[in-house]
C-alpha cells in the first residue's frame, strides 16, 4: 500500500500544479511541453546508461506511439476544460478507470469479486458526486455539442492507464521502465514541439521564465508519479483492479481537500456525500486486499 500512497501523492501533485497554474497565470501548454523534456531527462538520469537502445525493439515502438497518445489526450483535455468545464473533464478522466479495469480482467485474467465490484461502483459514484456542480443551461448546451471531446478524454485517459499496465506486464524485466518512459516522454516532447512551432506561425511565441520553472517542477513530479504507479502495478499483492480505483479516488480526494485548504474552494452537501462514498470505496478495496 505504500507504493500506492506515493503514487497518489505524486499524481495528485500534478493536478494541484494545474490548479496553481491558473492562479499564477502560467501558460499550461508551455509548461506541459517543458515537462515532457524534463521528464525524459529525469528518466535518463535514473536509467542504466550501459543498456543499449534499439529502435527496432517492440518496447521502443510502443513507447513512441504512447508519446503521441499523451499529447492527443492532453489536447482533448485542454479543449474540454476550456469549452465545457473543468468538472466535466475531471469526471471523464476519472471514470475512465473502467477501461484499464476491463483490460486487466479480460486480457490479463485478474479476478473480479463481488466486494471488489461493489467498491469500484462506489468509487465511480463517489467521483461524480464529489465534483458535481449546479446545473447551468448554457454549459449543458455546450456539453451536448461537444460530446466527442468528452469521449476523447474518457478513452484517452483510459488507454494511458491501460498502457501503464501493458508496460508492467510485457516490458518489466526486459527493459528498464525508465528507458520506456524516456522514449515516451521524448516522443511527446518532439510532437508537442512541432505543434508549438505550427501554432507560433499565427501567434508570436512567448515562453516565460514562469512557464519554464512550472514545467521543470511538473516534469520531475510526472516522472515519479509514473514510477510509483508502475511499481505498484508490479506488486504481486496489488492487482490492477485494486490499484486503479485506489489511485483515481485517492488523487481526487487529495486534490479536493487541497482545493478546500489551499485554494479555499467550497463544496456543496452532495460533494461531501461523494467524499464519504469515495472513502468507503477505499475501505472496501483495502478490505478486499486484506482478505486476499
Amino acid at each position: 500500500m505504500t507504493l500506492i500512497l506515493f503514487a497518489i501523492i505524486f499524481s495528485a501533485s500534478l493536478v494541484i500544479c494545474f490548479k496553481a497554474f491558473v492562479k499564477l497565470e502560467v501558460n499550461t501548454f508551455h509548461a506541459i511541453l517543458v515537462n515532457y523534456y524534463i521528464a525524459a531527462c529525469t528518466s535518463y538520469l535514473f536509467a542504466d546508461k550501459n543498456v543499449p537502445i534499439a529502435i527496432t525493439e517492440n518496447w521502443f515502438k510502443f513507447s513512441s506511439a504512447l508519446g503521441l497518445l499523451f499529447i492527443l489526450t492532453f489536447v482533448a483535455t485542454s479543449i474540454t476544460t476550456q469549452k465545457i468545464s473543468v468538472i466535466t473533464s475531471m469526471i471523464a478522466s476519472k471514470m475512465s478507470l473502467v477501461i484499464p479495469l476491463s483490460y486487466a480482467v479480460i486480457f490479463i485474467g485478474e479476478e473480479m469479486t463481488l466486494l471488489k465490484l461493489t467498491a469500484i461502483i462506489l468509487a465511480m459514484l463517489g467521483v461524480v458526486l464529489t465534483v458535481i456542480q449546479p446545473k447551468n443551461d448554457a454549459s449543458k448546451s455546450k456539453k451536448r455539442k461537444s460530446l466527442w471531446l468528452v469521449a476523447a478524454v474518457f478513452v484517452g485517459s483510459g488507454l494511458v492507464d491501460s498502457a501503464f499496465k501493458y508496460i508492467e506486464t510485457n516490458f518489466y524485466g526486459i527493459v528498464q521502465p525508465q528507458l520506456v518512459m524516456m522514449v515516451c516522454y521524448a516522443s511527446a516532447a518532439v510532437i508537442g514541439t512541432f505543434y508549438l512551432i505550427i501554432t507560433s506561425l499565427k501567434t508570436p511565441l512567448k515562453i516565460t521564465i514562469r512557464s519554464l520553472i512550472a514545467g521543470i517542477l511538473l516534469g520531475v513530479l510526472n516522472y515519479f508519479s509514473f514510477i510509483f504507479v508502475v511499481e505498484a502495478l508490479h506488486d504481486p499483492l496489488l492487482p490492477s483492479t485494486i490499484v486503479f480505483p485506489l489511485l483515481n479516488v485517492g488523487v481526487l480526494l487529495v486534490a479536493t481537500f487541497t482545493a478546500l485548504l489551499v485554494f479555499h474552494e467550497r463544496l456543496r452537501s452532495i460533494n461531501y456525500i461523494g467524499v464519504v462514498i469515495s472513502i468507503l470505496s477505499i475501505l472496501l478495496l483495502a478490505l478486499q486486499n486484506y482478505v486476499v
